[in-house]
C-alpha cells in the first residue's frame, strides 16, 4: 500500500540521492564546469570558516573561497580520484592563504 504521508518508506518509490563530491569533481575535471556550481553548494561554507579561522578577516576570507572555486577549474586536470575530494580542496586552500597571506 502507498503511503502518502512518508513517501521514502514505500518500495515502489526511490529517493534521489546527490552524487558523491568525487564524481561531481571527476565530471568538472571532463569539462562539465555546470557541476563546479554544486561543489561550490557543498564545499563554500567550510571553506569561508577555515578562512576566517586562519586569517580573522572576514572580507579576505570570501576572497580567498573564490580563489579556491577559480583555482578548482583552472587545476581540474590536476585533479587525481584516489583520495578524498575535501583533502585536494584544502591543499588549494592553504596554497591560497599562504599566497595571499605570506608569514612575515
Amino acid at each position: 500500500m502507498f503511503n502518502r504521508a512518508r513517501p521514502w518508506l514505500n518500495p515502489s518509490c526511490q529517493l534521489w540521492t546527490p552524487p558523491p563530491t568525487n564524481e561531481l569533481m571527476i565530471a568538472v575535471r571532463a569539462g562539465e564546469i555546470d557541476k563546479l556550481g554544486d561543489l561550490f553548494e557543498r564545499h563554500h561554507r567550510p571553506l569561508y570558516g577555515f578562512f576566517v579561522r586562519h586569517t580573522g578577516d572576514r572580507t579576505a576570507s570570501e576572497d580567498l573561497v573564490q580563489l579556491v572555486f577559480y583555482r578548482i577549474l583552472k587545476y581540474r586536470h590536476t585533479y587525481r580520484d584516489e583520495g578524498r575530494f575535501s583533502a585536494w580542496i584544502y591543499h588549494l586552500a592553504r596554497q591560497g592563504r599562504r599566497r595571499s597571506f605570506p608569514a612575515e
